[in-house]
């Protein structure tokens, strides 16, 4: 049965695990702190534990930050590509089925446009395979 020596790398990586629980796994921590120890090599040996805590604790919540900023940058990412895409069809096709549909039914309630004229533009709209709102245009 072997056991665990209590040395400064696994009091900091306890004292880290618990501050930064929920946000980065253990494993991450340890990886961190080792490389901040390895970082530091050269620094005198009593200033050492307290230099490599901060500094992984720096390091740690610099990745917490840039994660979380990736995060976002992500997602405006997917909504500017799909508001480009949406952009696209509307240029392309003319609108979606959906839009066209209901400019002709306005048209028609309002009654600039008859019956006939509005199953015609409905027809129209629904024989272009203009998709409708949320489908991917086949090719």
């Amino acid at each position: 049965m072997s056991t665990v020596r209590a040395t400064p790398d696994n009091e900091i990586a306890a004292r880290l695990a618990a501050e930064f629980e929920g946000h980065i796994p253990k494993y991450r921590i340890e990886a961190v702190i080792a490389g901040c120890f390895a970082d530091l090599r050269g620094i005198p040996a009593p200033d050492l534990p307290e230099l490599g805590e901060r500094l992984a604790r720096q390091r740690l919540l610099d990745l917490i930050v840039r994660g979380q900023d990736m995060a976002i940058r992500a997602r405006e990412a997917q909504l500017a590509a799909q508001h480009a895409t949406d952009q696209y069809i509307r240029q392309v096709t003319g609108g979606y089925a959906d839009d066209q549909i209901a400019d002709a039914k306005a048209l028609h309630e309002s009654g600039a446009i008859t019956a006939a004229e509005f199953e015609q533009l409905e027809t129209r709209a629904l024989e272009q395979k203009t998709p409708r709102r949320g489908e991917i245009p086949s090719r």
